[in-house]
């Protein structure tokens, strides 16, 4: 039983506090941070994996009395034990790619200490025996995984995380009154009780609210905007976590909806399919509808006409930015052809954070190959198709 307990306790807040030592190891050595990362995740695997297989069936408990002012609740059963283990897995897979994928990122410290702490937040969403603590590591969830969209910082980048954190923040606070409703009508918010507390009364207000909480982070209709702006800016590695496990989050929660407060519930089983369909409607529909000047899918990007007028400058400047985020950058000297010859651009980026060196980086416009690192060029100037190829000085 004692066993358990830790287990539990260390599946959520192990992550979280190497994390911070991690940060702190990053300030001294940026490579044994990587490694530090890397064997946290692979760590918390083996662990939700030995919860999952060991007392999953058992269903074993963890409480934190007076946490919050109501306590902390974790519970293992083989539905969250499932959950838990599934996103264990994702984030070690990831974790091991982004030592290689953000070697040129500034910022790395910043990115691998939220990363941790969202581990550790969506870890304790999926173990939570209560409404109330799946609430509080759920918000934790979202603002942590904040930084990820804003990771690289332009500007495109913070009106999507500044997008992602409203509809966090206003789906947060409906949550918060759903409780509130739920609580006054149920008086309990242990999820195991939940049925039976709730037959007979009138939780549909609750429920609607508690949906419209747990909807915005699954991406239900219409509170999937945040979606299509986050996941292009994002880095890969953090947005495969967005859309593979923070999502799946949203649709947890709606299952406790749908499984113990409206079980058996005509008339919210018809609500959730509708949404359902309505949502993958919507998705097929407006991806067939141009959006923004952006090509339709499958329409090839209009090509640079020969002799066209070109703006070097504004080429430059976005050209800037991109690699203000690569490690190394220093000063790039950029050959960008065009139909109608070639041209030589000179951009400087300064490295502000003390992450990268100052070696010179070539920058082509083609396709990588061998060891070289490549940027997709849309993030540049989206009329131009190919990538940005970065050889290291």
């Amino acid at each position: 039983m004692e066993q358990e307990r830790i287990a539990l306790a260390a599946a959520v807040f192990f992550p979280m506090a190497a994390g911070i030592v991690s940060y702190i190891i990053g300030k001294k050595s940026k490579k044994l941070r990587d490694r530090a990362v890397s064997l946290t995740a692979i760590a918390e695997f083996i662990l939700t994996a030995v919860i999952a297989l060991q007392y999953g069936a058992a269903g074993g408990s963890f409480t934190i009395p007076g946490a919050c002012g109501f306590g902390l609740h974790f519970t293992a059963d083989g539905f969250r034990t499932l959950y838990g283990a599934i996103a264990a897995f994702m984030w070690m897979m990831t974790s091991l790619f982004s030592e290689e994928y953000f070697a040129h990122y500034r910022n790395r410290n910043r990115y691998y200490l939220f990363q941790l702490v969202t581990l550790g937040a969506t870890e304790a969403v999926f173990l939570s025996a209560d409404l109330y603590t799946t609430f509080i590591f759920f918000e934790v969830m979202s603002l942590a995984s904040y930084v990820w969209v804003a990771q690289d910082e332009r500007k495109e980048s913070l009106r999507a995380a500044a997008t992602y954190l409203a509809v966090a923040v206003i789906g947060g606070l409906v949550m918060l009154m759903g409780l509130f409703l739920l609580y006054q009508q149920a008086g309990t918010l242990t999820i195991r009780e939940l049925y039976d507390a709730c037959r007979g009364k009138n939780v549909y207000p609750a429920a609607l609210c508690l949906f419209f909480g747990f909807g915005a982070k699954a991406g239900a209709f219409p509170l999937h905007i945040w979606l299509p702006k986050a996941h292009p800016v994002a880095p890969a590695p953090a947005s495969a976590l967005l859309s593979g496990i923070l999502t799946k989050t949203g649709i947890f929660g709606i299952l406790v909806i749908s499984c113990q407060i409206l079980f058996h519930d005509g008339v919210w089983g018809t609500f959730v399919l509708l949404t359902g369909v309505l949502t993958m409607a919507a998705g097929a529909v407006l991806l067939l509808l141009p959006s923004g000047g952006r090509d339709s899918p499958g329409e090839e990007p209009p090509a640079q006409e020969e002799g066209a007028a070109f703006d070097l400058e504004a080429f430059e400047k976005k050209l800037e930015r991109t690699l203000s985020q690569i490690e190394g950058a220093g000063e790039a000297q950029v050959v960008l052809t065009l139909d109608g010859g070639s041209r030589q651009v000179l951009a400087r980026n300064q490295d502000r954070d003390g992450e990268g060196g100052g070696a010179n980086t070539v920058v082509t416009v083609g396709k990588g190959s061998g060891k070289q690192d490549v940027v997709p060029l849309q993030t540049v100037a989206p009329e131009f198709r190919g990538a940005l190829v970065v050889c290291p000085g």
